[in-house]
């Protein structure tokens, strides 16, 4: 060290002799100083490593201060906790919490650390980086898990981000260690609102005090907890007390929106979605809801912008919070898949913490065991059509469970797929992990889902893996998103070079994917009079859902109608909204309302007698009719349907290949138009292609149910032999 060696080597003359030479501008001899006095000074080393820091630091030399870095972290690597404690909390001290926490995270996680790491997360936040702040709460708690601040504030980050399964935890730790902890039960009660525990969300807001009760943001939880517990009335009414505290509420709105939509109130529901998006517009799951509730009325003109808006966010990637209908969307299969990858994994988060990998181990010997799961085990769509390919499953290969979401609804339908089962366990209002347990304790080797983004699925239960193969069948059109190894498909509705649309496997069945029943129940014949038609029309019927219908579709129909006077439109009666709407539209087209009639829902069985008085099935587009189109087939009524550009959309195109009717799918609007109008103006043709129907339609691939049984057996052998085989999943083509 220069000037005089005789004397003593103390901190406080280097530190002079450092001010000296950094006042000289000669960095360079200060840090060698300091470097110098380092051995001799073994006691304050971690002040001398810190002076160099604020020398480096002061001169912006990066080189230095980067050794200087590096020279602090091997120190805090071999000193005792409590001193590497201090060299952490002398950098943040300093401002340099990125190279704070780097340090700490070179380190075992240690109890003397923990207060550290936690005032660490304390200046992330104040400086809005969350997701380092959340870091530094879990290194705290791996120093010391009884550090209540941290789980409240760790929980608060995880709450903010919508992971309320991992941040649940957290606050219930502290609710139990500290019951007079406020933030604690309102966290906690949070997490299970959002995932669906309304009865114990209740539980937990019950512990703040009347204050807080009476807030107009926390009425609202309660109402939405409430509502999930089942009583609506005492839901509505506390909503109605969080809006007259606060007229912006968004979760006032939209709780109170989906109540009315699930009323069947959509006159209701609309305003208050549009309520709701106003105040978040960032929301695509309220625009969602508004875009569908709206399209359910067919209320295009409030519709349109509302839909453009949606479905260019959706093309772009910004798919956010949407968590809605998926069918309706009029996008191709790549923006649908995205979409779908979103919700799944959104809303399956909701419910569980997903487990990637399963060891089954070793399979026993025996039949391979086949587990159908659906909410629809009952007089539902997808029970119609599934009920006699479960009956015709091989037994010597298979053996079947059902596991049903639903509660048995004493239909005939339901006791009948009940029965096509070996073994049939109710699974209603089971949470998905306890559903798995069931699957799990069967040892199904193939789980098929039956419901894929459709109400009442079990959201979570393909992510905890129960089984070692799943599959994704007949009751949604299209990819599931994630965790789901096969689709069930046909060459039609998954055309070659359409793979990348799914994340699953395709398995593409011989003729068509839809199962069909030839032993449905058909009620009395009826006539025109009774049903309130015209006897001498030409009567074109369209059974779908009023989300299907669009303005396109719709104009061509209405100048169909302008061409033809003895076309007459019958249409189901779907709500109040719907009716009043498309006859205005129908007004606005220059067409007599009174030419369009409104069946109410009936039994399936009646339903079906009535279709055979029609001549002629008009498809939607961009969802054509699934159900709806077999039907109409098997009454013998011919279809013709547009073709689309995503499973959904090609699902007629699908049911008249495998009827035989080819030359009735419509390679797009204008051909779809040119081929109605050509058939609309040949009554004969119409009479022929019905009569056609009846006979030889009905002994086509379509409705052959044992074939599609074959041919499903065929794909439930291939994907157990390659899984038998260590081998992944991937594509299957069944031979017819």
């Amino acid at each position: 060290m220069s000037g005089n060696s005789k004397l003593p080597v103390t901190f406080e003359r280097v530190l002079a002799r450092v001010r000296e030479e950094a006042q000289r501008g000669r960095i360079a001899h200060a840090i060698a100083d300091i470097d110098r006095a380092r051995p001799a000074l073994p006691g304050e080393r971690d002040k001398l490593l810190l002076l160099r820091l604020d020398v480096a630091r002061a001169s912006t030399r990066a080189l230095d201060v980067a050794e200087s870095l590096r020279l602090i972290d091997d120190a805090a690597r071999a000193a005792p906790d409590s001193a590497a404690a201090r060299l952490a909390s002398s950098l943040r001290l300093r401002g340099l919490l990125d190279e704070a926490h780097a340090l700490l995270g070179k380190i075992p996680p240690h109890r003397a650390l923990a207060v550290e790491a936690y005032h660490l997360g304390l200046d992330f936040a104040r400086r809005n980086q969350v997701s380092q702040a959340g870091l530094c709460y879990e290194y705290a708690l791996a120093c010391d898990a009884d550090l209540l601040e941290a789980h409240v504030n760790l929980g608060g980050i995880l709450l903010a981000a919508r992971r309320f399964r991992k941040a649940q935890p957290h606050f219930a730790t502290v609710a139990q260690r500290q019951p007079q902890n406020a933030a604690a039960w309102l966290g906690f009660g949070q997490c299970l609102l959002h995932t669906g525990q309304g009865e114990s969300a209740l539980a937990a807001f019950a512990h703040l005090d009347e204050n807080a009760a009476a807030a107009p943001q926390l009425l609202a939880w309660r109402a939405t907890a409430t509502a999930q517990c089942g009583d609506e009335v005492r839901a509505l009414d506390l909503y109605q007390q969080a809006l007259a505290r606060d007229p912006r509420n968004f979760d006032a709105w939209f709780g109170r929106a989906q109540i009315f939509e699930r009323r069947n109130d959509l006159v209701a529901a609309a305003p208050a979605y549009a309520q709701a998006w106003a105040l978040q517009p960032q929301s695509n799951w309220a625009l969602g809801c508004l875009v569908f509730a709206l399209a359910r009325m067919a209320d295009w003109p409030r519709w349109q912008t509302p839909n453009a808006e949606l479905i260019e966010r959706l093309r772009r990637g910004d798919v956010g919070d949407y968590a809605t209908s998926l069918s309706s969307l009029d996008l191709d299969g790549i923006a649908l898949r995205r979409v779908a990858e979103q919700c799944l994994r959104t809303q399956s988060a909701l419910k569980v913490t997903p487990i990637r990998k399963r060891d089954f181990g070793v399979r026993a010997p025996g039949r391979i065991r086949l587990g159908y799961v659906s909410s629809d085990f009952r007089d539902h769509a997808t029970s119609r059509l599934l009920v006699e390919v479960l009956e015709h499953h091989d037994r010597d290969r298979f053996e079947l469970f059902g596991f049903a979401l639903n509660r048995a609804d004493d239909s005939a339908l339901g006791e009948r797929v009940a029965a096509a089962f070996e073994h049939f366990i109710e699974a209603a209002d089971l949470p998905a992990e306890a559903v798995a347990a069931h699957v799990l304790e069967r040892r199904i080797d193939i789980l098929i889902d039956l419901n894929g983004h459709t109400k009442g699925a079990c959201m979570g239960l393909a992510a905890l893996r129960p089984a070692p193969i799943i599959v994704n069948y007949l009751g949604y059109p299209g990819t599931m998103g994630d965790d789901v190894d096969y689709l069930i498909a046909d060459r039609h509705v998954a055309p070659n070079g359409s793979e990348a649309e799914f994340n699953e496997a395709l398995v593409r069945l011989p003729h068509c994917y839809q199962a069909n029943d030839r032993r449905r129940a058909v009620g009395a014949a009826t006539t025109r009079a009774q049903q309130g038609l015209p006897e001498s029309a030409i009567l074109a019927c369209s059974f779908n859902q009023a989300w299907k219908f669009t303005p396109s579709i719709w104009a061509v129909w209405m100048r169909l109608m302008h061409a033809h006077s003895r076309l007459h439109l019958w249409l189901l009666d779907e709500n109040d909204g719907m009716r009043e709407n498309l006859r205005q539209r129908a007004r606005e087209a220059g067409i007599d309302p009174g030419r369009l009639t409104f069946a109410p829902r009936v039994a399936q069985a009646d339903h079906l007698a009535r279709l055979a008085l029609a001549d002629l099935a008009f498809d939607t587009a961009p969802c054509n009719s699934h159900t709806t189109g077999s039907d109409a087939l098997w009454m013998g009524v011919p279809m013709v349907s547009p073709l689309g550009n995503n499973f959904a959309g090609r699902v007629g195109a699908s049911l008249l290949h495998a009827v035989g009717l080819p030359e009735l799918v419509a390679r797009d609007e204008a051909d779809y138009a040119t081929k109605l109008d050509a058939l609309i103006a040949h009554p004969k043709e119409l009479t022929r292609l019905k009569s056609w129907l009846l006979d030889r339609g009905r002994q086509s691939p379509l409705f052959d149910s044992a074939a599609t049984a074959r041919a499903l057996d065929a794909g439930y052998l291939a994907m157990h032999a390659r899984r038998m085989a260590g081998l992944p999943p991937a594509a299957i083509d069944i031979p017819p």
